[in-house]
């Protein structure tokens, strides 16, 4: 099975998201949405609100909940996001603030927890743990910026 992981770069505005199968869409990725009919299989957000205003952070994946698509959040977020039959909760550790060659730095997955070095990296473990053998990226450009500028 492939799965898609959606990122939010420039280039999304010349993908035609329609024609992907399975994805897994991560961040701010709703700003794309008045441009397309698409809408992600997956929204994935596993970063921690670093900086800036926490409620609005979390306001945007509230919109992803509300919209009724598939949520996968860390398992701490509960307490903030409440239950809905289209949230998925996980267990996510935080090693990526230890680079090698720091002995706490971790070198691979550890599946079933999720590593969250990225959003992206998150959404692949994701997807992985989703049974999808093959995992193509799409938007995540090296160079550029938002899709939404």
């Amino acid at each position: 099975m492939i799965a898609w992981v959606v990122g939010n770069g420039e280039s999304l505005k010349k993908t035609p998201l329609e024609k992907l199968g399975d994805t897994f869409a991560t961040n701010r990725i709703h700003h794309i949405y008045n441009e397309t009919t698409w809408r992600p299989t997956y929204y994935v957000r596993t970063e921690p609100p670093y900086g800036g205003n926490p409620d609005s952070f979390f306001a945007e994946c509230r919109l992803h909940i509300d919209l009724g698509e598939k949520c996968i959040f860390p398992w701490e977020w509960q307490e903030v996001l409440g239950d809905a039959p289209n949230i998925e909760y996980i267990k996510v550790c935080r090693h990526f603030k230890y680079p090698p060659p720091h002995k706490k730095a971790h070198l691979k997955w550890h599946l079933p927890t999720v590593c969250d070095t990225s959003v992206i990296t998150a959404a692949m473990q994701v997807a992985v743990l989703k049974g999808y053998s093959e995992i193509r990226l799409v938007g995540c450009d090296l160079t550029g910026g938002h899709f939404s500028k």
